[in-house]
């Protein structure tokens, strides 16, 4: 399946990333929805910025990172404009 997202390019691996985070039509693997929400963010696609703060904060699929969460937490907050 990420092969196929891979080539439709970063919105569907955001798409990819719900569904494993969430376990929903894929078995769940925390691991890699944080790799490709990280992927996404760092490609600088605003849906990921959030869901992948919350992964680090939380330590969905890695270790909890309370900086980098801070970082696109903020990321996100100035894009909605707050």
């Amino acid at each position: 399946v990420e092969p196929i997202a891979r080539g439709y390019g970063l919105d569907c691996s955001i798409y990819l990333a719900h569904l494993l985070r969430e376990g929903a039509r894929a078995p769940k693997d925390p691991t890699r929805a944080r790799a490709l929400l990280r992927r996404c963010a760092e490609k600088a696609l605003p849906a990921a910025f959030l869901p992948y703060a919350e992964m680090l904060e939380e330590g969905e699929g890695g270790p909890v990172d309370a900086v980098e969460a801070g970082h696109w937490r903020e990321r996100a907050q100035r894009l909605a404009g707050r």
